[in-house]
């Protein structure tokens, strides 16, 4: 019984070093999707971050393609997994656009977000679909959040709030490229400027 316990901590101590290491190689293949695109990336560009071989990353992922794919399924879960925490945290209208806003630039995730953003469209139809759904219901919390602030009164009533999430998404995601490799007080100093900028053209006359 031991030597079977041993053999199963040996066991779960490889797991956990192969999966730690195949999240580094996502993080790794984020950054250079979001910053060279997907078709100037190599998977030398991914192995030179990590310092290791080109070839050893086919153990993990057996294409560029499909780490690709991993990166945007992740990227599209976390962002709808986090949206929904927010639209549960009980925040007023003007505090929960700037919250949303800063949910899509957070620095934790703002590399996924970018490289979503700009290559998911090279994926295969069939992922493209996953995305999509996965987006889809990102862009109708959006709408939701905007609903809200209308209804709270800090968002123009006559503000129709599937254009207003389509605007704030677009500047977002085109925001995105420029903020990967910028200090995290400049990313939030663009987020707080967005809100400022944003909001006074939203908010009802006379408040």
């Amino acid at each position: 019984m031991a030597i079977l316990a041993e053999q199963s901590l040996q066991t779960n101590y490889k797991v956990r070093k192969q999966l730690k290491r195949r999240n580094e190689i996502l993080d790794a293949a984020a950054e250079v999707f979001a910053e060279k695109g997907y078709h100037a990336a190599t998977t030398k560009d991914i192995a030179d971050r990590l310092g290791m071989r080109p070839g050893s990353l086919y153990y993990y992922f057996e294409s560029k393609e499909a780490a690709l794919a991993e990166v945007c399924r992740l990227g599209g879960q976390e962002l709808v997994d986090s949206m929904i925490d927010l639209m549960d945290g009980g925040l007023d209208g003007t505090d929960l656009v700037r919250a949303a806003i800063e949910l899509h630039l957070h620095p934790d995730r703002r590399i996924y977000v970018g490289c979503l953003s700009q290559n998911r469209h090279f994926l295969p139809e069939d992922v493209r679909r996953e995305i999509k759904a996965a987006m889809q219901r990102y862009f109708t919390m959006w709408e939701e959040v905007f609903r809200r602030a209308i209804r709270d009164g800090v968002v123009e009533h006559k503000i129709v709030p599937s254009f207003a999430a389509h605007m704030v998404l677009v500047l977002l995601n085109g925001s995105l490229p420029g903020l990967v490799r910028r200090p995290n007080k400049e990313a939030e100093r663009f987020t707080a400027e967005v809100h400022r900028t944003l909001m006074p053209g939203m908010t009802p006359r006379g408040t």
